[in-house]
């Protein structure tokens, strides 16, 4: 685990970066399973209130301690519901996974700071993205023409929930898998246009393969833009993405117009190197910790 006790100090306190292990405070972004802590005793966690209990939920944890530092503030982060940004002592800025372009979880929005710490899963020239709010009138427009239609997601929070309003707000009729409705209830998510027989399905890919052949398989990701190997299978796929495209990861480190920045998650090497020539001290995490692979990806920084 890299140690960040350079960058910044907290009274009594040992602080990590999503899914540390061994860590007194542990700064969680947002409530997906890979950026989740796995350990709760003697480990405060500082979250959202949603965060927290989608990770009850998730973890099935009865307690978790709570964090709370005027040194920490969080700020929207815009990548699902509850996600959160961390600037901290007013220098050091964490992102978490990030999205400037919001449809239903708010928008991360820069901030001026001395040191910055960001996600880069799209930071390849490559991936640039349509705006979102247009993606989605063309989900809703294509779902509305096809009456029996699966939209398939990689996780069930997060995106599901944005599509539930996504499709409410284009009174779109539609039901969804158990476990998507589950979390919806728990978290007393209410959609008065969610009807249990409707033929527009809200699913994971997995659970959408139980489903009879003539629906229309829809996909929703980033990956679509340039990854081939993710229109197998599918009868649409939109490029609807819950994270930053290149562009816009370049355009907050310049409005953030950090000191330093360090880069994790995706091609982390690469888009270093395109920050250095653009005039930035940038380092990615991997090279710093010696894991760099061959192909410049890595993991979350729970891996290190």
């Amino acid at each position: 685990m890299i140690s960040f006790d350079n960058l910044f100090k907290l009274k009594a306190a040992e602080l990590g970066l999503d899914k540390p292990e061994g860590r007194e405070v542990t700064l969680v972004s947002h409530a997906h399973t890979d950026h989740m802590p796995t350990r709760f005793k003697n480990n405060a966690l500082c979250c959202s209130k949603l965060t927290k209990k989608v990770i009850a939920l998730r973890r099935k944890v009865s307690e978790i301690i709570d964090y709370k530092s005027s040194a920490i503030r969080q700020l929207p982060a815009g990548h699902i519901l509850g996600s959160s940004m961390f600037l901290i002592n007013k220098k050091l800025l964490y992102t978490g996974d990030f999205n400037t372009q919001g449809v239903y979880c708010g928008v991360a929005k820069p901030i001026k700071c001395e040191t910055l710490i960001m996600e880069c899963t799209y930071g390849s020239p490559e991936y640039i993205f349509p705006k979102k709010q247009e993606v989605a009138a063309e989900i809703a427009e294509y779902v509305q023409k096809h009456e029996e239609s699966v939209i398939m997601m990689l996780d069930s929070f997060g995106k599901p929930q944005e599509i539930c309003h996504i499709l409410e707000r284009h009174k779109v009729p539609f039901t969804m898998h158990s476990r998507i409705a589950n979390f919806n209830k728990q978290l007393d998510l209410n959609f008065k246009y969610y009807e249990p027989k409707s033929s527009v399905f809200i699913s994971g890919m997995h659970d959408a393969a139980f489903l009879p052949p003539s629906y229309k398989r829809v996909l929703l990701t980033g990956w679509i833009a340039q990854n081939s190997r993710f229109k197998q299978g599918i009868d649409k796929g939109f490029v609807f993405s819950s994270h930053s495209d290149y562009p816009s990861l370049i355009d907050f480190v310049r409005k953030c117009n950090p000191d330093r920045v360090y880069t994790h998650h995706g091609p982390a090497h690469k888009f270093a190197v395109d920050l250095r020539k653009l005039g930035y001290n940038a380092e990615s995490l991997d090279v710093l910790m010696g894991k760099q692979t061959s192909s410049g990806w890595q993991r979350t920084l729970g891996g290190f």
